[in-house]
């Protein structure tokens, strides 16, 4: 039997719940577990990952908005670049679905460093 986190839930599981909902689903599980350090970790990961990338299409689809009233390729350009940090995001959320589900810790560059320091 694996253990049980300060949650309740099962630690794989519960890795696997905070990419779920991308950023709000690692924000839940950040605030509420207090035990486990590997679920913490995703936690925090999930949290600094697609809370960048969100905040990153948000961003650009409002740039992308200013871009309509500006002459020339600029809106096709910043829709390009919107659509491709979607793909990005869907990808990797895939991905860190996928690996958690296995057991495995993928430590995404960038976002994991600071993932480690928010997890404690």
């Amino acid at each position: 039997m694996s253990d049980r986190t300060s949650t309740g839930i099962e630690a794989p599981l519960a890795s696997v719940l905070c990419y779920a909902g991308w950023w709000l689903t690692g924000l839940v599980f950040l605030v509420v577990e207090r035990k486990d350090k590997d679920v913490r970790f995703h936690a925090a990961q999930s949290v600094v990952l697609f809370g960048a990338l969100s905040a990153a299409m948000i961003a650009l689809g409002s740039v992308s908005v200013v871009a309509l009233l500006l002459p020339g390729p600029a809106f096709r350009l910043l829709q390009a670049t919107s659509n491709l940090v979607w793909l990005v995001a869907v990808l990797l959320w895939i991905a860190l679905l996928v690996r958690t589900f296995r057991g495995e810790t993928w430590r995404v560059p960038l976002a994991s460093g600071v993932a480690d320091r928010i997890a404690g």
